[in-house]
């Protein structure tokens, strides 16, 4: 269930055609129903009342930039996957239909087997979405020694403390990085 409240700026999931009124675009939440499952919403096209699963919160340009590209090829060898809202999904598998490869896995938030395009998009939703696949930051290891024109990785801080050369700058300890953290 989301957890909007008004005010909150949110996106359109879903497309309807011409016939069925609401757009892909930016609307902003004006009432949460007590009940929770709907919710009325303002934009371009005036206000509507929704079931909140069509739509969720509008994605910032802030929020993806430390996001890791989704990989193929890492997932399915078994590296770890997460949805662009932090869930995890595991046990991928391609299966080849009428259209093209599509991506399935085990989303264990929802318990469910969900669908992807290959490239980690989320079948069937034609913009950016919660449920976009990233592969997740990868915890580093070891030491840095950084000097003013090159660093040296080594396995332990033992090592690297006997190996200081001249102009030590720093000596980093990568356990507290994460892979995609541009240190």
């Amino acid at each position: 269930m989301n957890d909007f409240k008004v005010g909150d700026e949110v996106t359109c999931i879903r497309v309807y055609d011409s016939e069925g009124m609401l757009t892909l675009g930016d609307w902003i939440v004006r009432k949460v129903h007590p009940w929770g499952d709907s919710i009325e919403v303002q934009g371009i096209d005036g206000i509507c009342c929704w079931f909140a699963n069509q739509f969720q919160h509008k994605i910032k340009d802030e929020d993806v930039n430390d996001m890791i590209e989704f990989d193929l090829d890492r997932a399915l060898a078994g590296d770890k996957v997460i949805t662009r809202d932090g869930g995890k999904v595991t046990q991928f598998n391609i299966f080849y239909a009428e259209h093209g490869p599509m991506l399935y896995g085990y989303d264990v938030n929802s318990d469910k087997i969900e669908s992807w395009e290959t490239d980690g998009r989320y079948f069937d939703v034609p913009r950016e979405c919660d449920s976009d696949l990233f592969m997740a930051p990868k915890h580093l290891t070891g030491f840095v020694n950084v000097y003013p024109d090159y660093a040296v990785w080594f396995e332990t801080k033992v090592i690297a403390e006997s190996s200081v050369g001249t102009n030590l700058i720093a000596c980093i300890d990568l356990s507290t990085h994460n892979e995609g953290e541009g240190l």
